[in-house]
């Protein structure tokens, strides 16, 4: 989506930009490595931009929220993959991506079409618990694709 797009979809018109700034933080999902079915997915993509945006305040604990110009807009975005594993004929990997307009508090989402993934992916995935599970899914990964 082109960025002219994505700020209009919350309200900016032309003039209205006067500077863009890109930050790319780390934060967990706290829903483990390879969430299955939509729930897990969208928890950990809202966990991500929740977390991300009490790290962002942290660093910038000096500056009072209230006190930052009112023209700043912060806008988050996460994206988390799951594979849906109920009510489908086919397991399928999805990507879901998150927007949070903290500014205004609005919220938006959207989900990719999917692409099947094998049943015995998953099978050994799960047969590998909890303590192997990123290992053995890092491996599946660079095997399959």
């Amino acid at each position: 989506m082109p960025l002219s797009s994505l700020l209009s979809k919350y309200g900016y018109k032309p003039g209205h930009v006067v500077e863009l700034e890109f930050r790319t933080l780390s934060a967990d999902s706290e829903v483990g490595e390879q969430p299955y079915n939509l729930k897990a997915g969208m928890q950990g993509a809202y966990n991500r931009i929740f977390n991300t945006q009490r790290k962002l305040l942290d660093l910038n604990a000096k500056v009072h929220y209230d006190s930052l110009n009112k023209d700043v807009t912060f806008i988050f975005a996460s994206i988390e993959n799951y594979i849906q594993v109920n009510g489908v004929k086919h397991l399928t990997n999805f990507s879901l991506i998150v927007m949070h307009n903290m500014s205004t508090n609005k919220m938006t989402a959207a989900i990719s079409r999917g692409v099947t993934v094998p049943r015995a992916y998953v099978n050994r995935a799960r047969l590998a618990g909890t303590s192997m599970r990123t290992r053995i899914m890092a491996r599946l990964r660079s095997a399959r694709f």
